[in-house]
């Protein structure tokens, strides 16, 4: 709607990937096992998913990848721009609970806190070195947060890259 830019969610490719049975989502599933707490998906696949995703479209938001820095490196496309969202673990404790999703719950939100904050630190640091990185305070209200995005990506020059 804004910028002409589709948006994809990685997760809600996977979910679907796995509902409809198809050939990926059962890789997926075998890759997962027997886990019954939150586990990242294989990075392989990730990569996989996040690429078939893209493959039609010039201009989009991913959402939901790279989620670590060996994703980052194996993309075959060069993001313009990488939005990074920060927020308070409460927030997004209270907005992860709040989607209502059957994946989501205070147990599962607690491990994937651990899971992530080292992992994250270090993709942050690679984004940041490699690609043009916004930062948006994401403890806002949900319209404040999308009026900030609106704010920093009109005034991004469109062919991407960092101009440091």
């Amino acid at each position: 709607k804004y910028f002409g830019i589709i948006h994809i969610s990685t997760g809600d490719i996977v979910r679907k990937l796995i509902s409809d049975n198809s050939s990926l989502g059962d890789e997926i599933k075998k890759s997962f096992g027997e886990q019954t707490a939150w586990q990242p998906l294989d990075d392989k696949l990730a990569t996989r998913v996040a690429i078939e995703s893209v493959v039609d479209f010039e201009s989009f938001v991913l959402d939901g990848f790279p989620r670590n820095v060996v994703q980052a490196r194996a993309m075959n496309f060069c993001p313009a721009v990488v939005v990074l969202f920060r927020a308070s673990e409460e927030v997004c404790e209270a907005r992860a609970l709040g989607r209502g999703r059957s994946d989501d719950g205070a147990e599962k939100f607690a491990l994937r806190m651990i899971a992530e904050q080292e992992r994250l630190l270090e993709l942050v640091e690679h984004l940041r070195s490699n690609f043009t990185l916004v930062e948006i305070d994401a403890d806002q209200s949900e319209e404040d947060v999308f009026a900030s995005v609106l704010l920093q990506l009109s005034g991004l020059n469109p062919q991407g890259g960092n101009d440091d």
